[in-house]
C-alpha cells in the first residue's frame, strides 16, 4: 500500500513538471520565404513580442546604436542554423529593447537549408552556384570583389539580399529580407576644374604668378581657392619659400606676387584648387610655373 501511494505521488510530480516547464521554441526548419514580406514563422513589421512568441527566447542579442537597445537578436532554427532579426523602434527610430520594437530585417545563415524563396531557391542551391542566384533575380544589383566574383546580390524592388562572404579559410552564405524600396540614384559624376595656365612675369621690384582656373567647358571659374608653394632666392628675412593662397576672380585668375624680389630663380607649384561642386583635375593641370629675374 505504501509503495503504491509513493508511485502515485511520483507520477503526479512528474506530470506537474511537464505542465509547468515550457518547451523551448525555435524557428521552423522548413518553410517559404516571401521576399520583402516574411520568413517561416515571422514577418517584417512584427513586434519583438510577436517574434519571441513564435521563436522563443533569443539565443543572444546585441545593442547597436544605444546601450540596451537589443537591436539585433539571434534565434535558433530547428534542425540547425540560426536567424538574426534586426529591430527598429515602433515609430521608425532606433530600437529601444522594448516588446514594441518592430522587425526591419531578417537574415539567416547557410545552415538553414529548408527555407525556400518564392522565386524557388534555398541557400543550399546557390552556395556554390552564384549564377543561379543571378539568374533567379535578374534585376538585382550586383557587387563584385577585386577578382570579378559576385559577393553580394540585392534586389531592392523585391526586398531580398544574398551575400557570399570569405574570411581567411572560412566561407559562408547568408540571405536576408527587408522592406522593398527604390534606392536613390547614384550622384552624378563631379565637375572638374583645372589649372590651364600659370603666367609668370617680373618687373623691377616684384615677381608675379597668375594662375588660371577653368572648368570642363574651358570657362573661367570664379571663387576657387588656390593653394600654392613659392620657392625663391633668399630675401631680407632669410626666407626661401612659403605657402600662399588666393581666390580666383571673375576671369578665373588667382594672382600671387612677391614684392622686393631679388634676382634669381622663382618657382611656384599649385598644390590644390578647391570650390564647392568641383574636383581638382591634377592630371590635366599645369602645376608649376618658373621664371628667372635677372636683376
Amino acid at each position: 500500500m505504501y509503495r503504491s501511494k509513493t508511485k502515485y505521488l511520483l507520477l503526479v510530480v512528474i506530470f506537474s513538471l511537464a505542465l509547468t516547464v515550457p518547451v523551448l521554441a525555435a524557428a521552423p526548419a522548413v518553410g517559404v520565404v516571401h521576399e520583402g514580406v516574411s520568413v517561416p514563422g515571422i514577418a517584417l513589421g512584427d513586434s519583438r513580442e510577436q517574434v519571441e512568441a513564435a521563436y522563443g527566447e533569443p539565443s543572444s542579442c546585441r545593442s547597436i546604436n544605444e546601450p540596451n537597445d537589443l537591436a539585433s537578436c539571434t534565434f535558433d532554427v530547428e534542425g540547425g542554423g540560426s536567424v538574426s532579426v534586426r529591430y527598429l523602434g515602433p515609430n521608425g527610430g532606433d530600437a529601444t529593447g522594448s516588446p514594441e520594437d518592430v522587425v526591419a530585417n531578417i537574415r539567416w545563415n547557410d545552415d538553414v537549408v529548408g527555407w525556400r524563396t518564392t522565386a524557388g531557391i534555398t541557400i543550399e542551391d546557390i552556395y556554390y552556384d552564384r549564377q543561379l542566384a543571378v539568374d533567379t533575380y535578374p534585376n538585382a544589383t550586383l557587387t563584385y570583389n577585386d577578382y570579378g566574383t559576385v559577393i553580394r546580390l540585392t534586389d531592392y524592388d523585391l526586398g531580398i539580399s544574398i551575400s557570399w562572404d570569405a574570411v581567411y579559410i572560412f566561407y559562408s552564405v547568408s540571405m536576408s529580407i527587408f522592406t522593398p524600396y527604390t534606392p536613390p540614384p547614384p550622384p552624378p559624376p563631379p565637375d572638374y576644374v583645372r589649372v590651364a595656365d600659370i603666367e609668370m612675369s617680373y618687373d623691377r621690384r616684384s615677381v608675379t604668378a597668375k594662375v588660371l582656373v577653368l572648368d570642363e567647358q574651358d570657362q573661367p571659374v570664379e571663387g576657387a581657392a588656390v593653394l600654392a608653394w613659392w620657392v625663391y632666392p633668399k630675401n631680407n628675412n632669410n626666407n626661401t619659400n612659403m605657402y600662399v593662397n588666393g581666390t580666383t576672380d571673375g576671369d578665373g585668375y588667382a594672382t600671387f606676387r612677391i614684392n622686393k624680389a631679388p634676382r634669381g630663380d622663382y618657382r611656384i607649384t599649385v598644390n590644390n584648387v578647391s570650390i564647392d561642386g568641383y574636383e581638382f583635375d591634377t592630371n590635366n593641370s599645369i602645376l608649376v610655373g618658373v621664371i628667372t629675374k635677372p636683376k
